[in-house]
């Protein structure tokens, strides 16, 4: 929450990213938008589809850290296309 009033930013555009649950709790509580990591803790959900109700609603799953950072980059990618049409 700090983040976003120290920069002005709405977070609910803001994505998080964790590998515990507590981690994404934390970010949705403060409106951000969660990802979990299926790294370190993370690795317990693996193969779990769907994940337990007391995710966040919407969290979306990564293998690691790279494929989080590939999904925002693919994501920015498609917007500037969008934007240039």
């Amino acid at each position: 929450m700090q983040i976003g009033e120290r920069y002005g930013v709405d977070l609910a555009n803001v994505p998080t990213a964790g590998d515990s649950l507590r981690d994404l709790q934390a970010g949705a509580t403060a409106g951000c938008e969660p990802h979990l990591l299926l790294t370190g803790m993370g690795a317990a959900c693996r193969n779990v589809d769907p994940l337990p109700a007391e995710y966040p609603p919407n969290t979306r799953v990564h293998e690691d850290l790279a494929a989080f950072v590939d999904f925002l980059l693919a994501r920015e990618e498609r917007a500037a296309l969008l934007e240039n049409n």
